[in-house]
């Protein structure tokens, strides 16, 4: 795998803007742990930014995938094309449940529909799935979590990146769930 190199000034320019010092410790931080991390910055401080970073950074992570909650998915279509610089023909935003294959390299779907859609994206064989507000995936029983997880834990999977503001909820054994996706071994 490629490895980012570590001279401040190539971490910082992205063909989307410039990243903050902080942000670009995240990035060294993901780096750090081999691509295995969760990101846990306040609101409002860029972690898409460092998550998407990463994968501008390790082109051989793709196709990657973005899980993340329904309501900002368009928000990561836009972010994706600003940060990365990328063509909108080389993301798919994946509406519904109906059955479909993927072809794009990077593949954006929210929670909800992970499971309806697990054989089609395990198909394409992910290296990278970035799991936005990740503490969404507390409950080993809930549907979302076991199609997460499994996803996570695809053989072709070999960097997990969650962000997320709010890491437990309610109790911190829900972080338990979050970690094991992230790292499972």
């Amino acid at each position: 795998m490629q490895q980012p190199q570590t001279d401040h000034a190539y971490l910082v320019a992205l063909p989307g803007g410039t990243l903050y010092d902080f942000q670009v410790e995240g990035l060294q931080f993901i780096h750090a742990l081999h691509g295995n991390a969760i990101i846990g910055d306040e609101r409002g401080l860029g972690k898409t930014a460092e998550a998407l970073a990463w994968l501008y950074y390790q082109p051989k992570l793709r196709p990657a995938i973005i899980a993340c909650p329904a309501p900002v998915k368009l928000q990561w279509l836009r972010e994706t094309i600003r940060w990365l610089g990328e063509n909108p023909a080389n993301i798919t935003v994946v509406k519904g449940k109906k059955k479909r294959t993927f072809d794009t390299p990077i593949t954006i779907i929210n929670y909800d529909i992970l499971g309806a859609h697990f054989q089609a994206l395990q198909a394409i064989q992910p290296k990278l799935i970035i799991f936005d507000e990740i503490q969404r995936v507390k409950s080993k029983g809930a549907q979302r979590s076991k199609a997460a997880a499994s996803l996570a834990h695809t053989p072709s999977v070999r960097s997990r990146v969650g962000l997320t503001g709010t890491m437990f909820l309610n109790r911190p054994r829900e972080g338990w769930h979050q970690v094991h996706c992230i790292n499972p071994y």
